[in-house]
């Protein structure tokens, strides 16, 4: 059963990421509005700033799945802490638990401790959308190669940012984390009311019902 510092360290990072399509959107809107023919260098800067941001957020989502499977995961790999390589570790948790990826859904309420989560059909982004997405900063926040890129800048994201943190929250706005063994899961919202703080929900199965045994609520400041 996860721990209370478990459910407290994935509300953090779902707060940074928060924070930080918040970043992206702001930045698309301040800067690449405006035509991208001669730009001045503060251009590319602020494609390199988004990258950096849409890349981290990866990052989060994909530890925070660490997070929430972390007894299991330690348990198969001793050396977990020293595991960063996004690609790899998607591959770990899939055999860990091949249902470890956010679920998108729309949770209501249908008695008091007891919810309903049905899917969510909105647009949202997928684990191989993220995986090119990572692939995709990471070119962009590195120097550009001369011979490869002769003239000059290439920005390819494959969606513009505004697209892209619409998917990601379209994925996480309100999605559940099952559990190795499909009876526990983590229900996360994003901004729940009355604060509008991220909320995470260890959830128990008790037949068609939902018990909520514990939550952790994450504050409007990155912290870990």
């Amino acid at each position: 059963m996860p721990t209370q510092a478990a459910l407290s360290r994935y509300a953090s990072a779902m707060t940074e990421i928060n924070l930080r399509l918040d970043a992206v959107d702001t930045l698309h809107a301040r800067t690449l509005q405006m035509d991208n023919v001669d730009q001045p260098p503060e251009w590319l800067f602020t494609w390199e700033q988004i990258a950096v941001h849409l890349r981290k957020v990866v990052e989060l989502i994909v530890f925070s799945s660490m997070v929430a499977h972390q007894d299991k995961y330690r348990e198969v790999y001793p050396d977990f802490a020293s595991h960063w390589k996004i690609g790899k570790i998607l591959k770990k948790l899939e055999t860990i638990h091949p249902a470890f990826f956010p679920i998108s859904t729309k949770i209501t309420t249908t008695a008091e401790g007891a919810h309903h989560a049905p899917m969510n059909d909105d647009p949202k982004a997928s684990r191989a959308d993220l995986e090119v997405l990572y692939d995709k900063c990471s070119d962009l926040i590195h120097a550009f190669q001369p011979f490869k890129y002769e003239s000059g800048a290439v920005i390819d994201l494959m969606f513009t940012p505004p697209q892209w943190t619409t998917l990601i929250r379209g994925l996480l706005q309100e999605h559940f984390i099952m559990l190795f063994g499909n009876q526990t899961a983590f229900m996360v919202q994003m901004t729940a009311p009355p604060d509008g703080f991220v909320r995470v929900a260890l959830l128990q199965a008790e037949g068609p019902a939902t018990h909520v045994p514990s939550s952790a609520s994450g504050q409007s400041s990155v912290g870990g």
